[in-house]
């Protein structure tokens, strides 16, 4: 089978842990060269020297860095949580300059999407969810939640994967869930 994104270069800030480190393994697996720019470049440079050509580490703070796009979203976008209002209206600012610069770069052939990712459990639970992380209430965030489980690196990969992909040529201005339902 060809690969998806053989000739295509990809940025993946925050790709060497996480959601970013499985978009960075699949992307460099689906043909592209991948720079992955984190704050800690010891994954980076562990999935850079597991993709010898394909993949380059740099340390990047995209806090401290200009931004030049739109960044990897939340399912937050989709409903408000008590106690992470900031957070949501920041992620809603996100969102609707994501559908701004599809409308601004439409004409030159240029395609802005992004993904809404469903919390996952890599310990920041706590911050994203606005509550502890205990079992109970785990299970109560869960609850909210059709499919019944929380991300996966995979599951956020693949949907990036399909959005930077040939397959999604005639999509734009999109914000896709990636939530196991959690905003229906």
């Amino acid at each position: 089978m060809p690969e998806k994104l053989s000739g295509k270069v990809a940025l993946v800030t925050g790709g060497g842990s996480g959601f970013g480190a499985a978009i960075s393994r699949l992307f460099a697996d689906e043909g592209a060269k991948v720079f992955i720019g984190d704050i800690s470049l010891k994954g980076a440079e562990e999935i850079a020297n597991a993709y010898t050509g394909s993949v380059i580490a740099g340390q990047l703070d995209v806090t401290k860095t200009p931004r030049l796009g739109c960044g990897c979203g939340s399912a937050s976008v989709l409903t408000a949580r008590r106690g992470l209002v900031w957070y949501n209206a920041s992620k809603g600012a996100v969102s609707h300059a994501s559908k701004g610069l599809a409308l601004e770069y439409g004409p030159h052939n240029i395609r802005v999407k992004q993904y809404l990712p469903l919390l996952s459990g890599t310990g920041l639970f706590e911050a994203f969810a606005g509550v502890p992380d205990t079992p109970e209430n785990r299970q109560q965030f869960l609850a909210n939640v059709p499919l019944g489980r929380l991300a996966e690196g995979d599951d956020i990969a693949k949907a990036a994967l399909f959005l930077c992909s040939e397959d999604a040529h005639f999509i734009t201005g999109v914000n896709l869930p990636v939530d196991g339902g959690r905003g229906v």
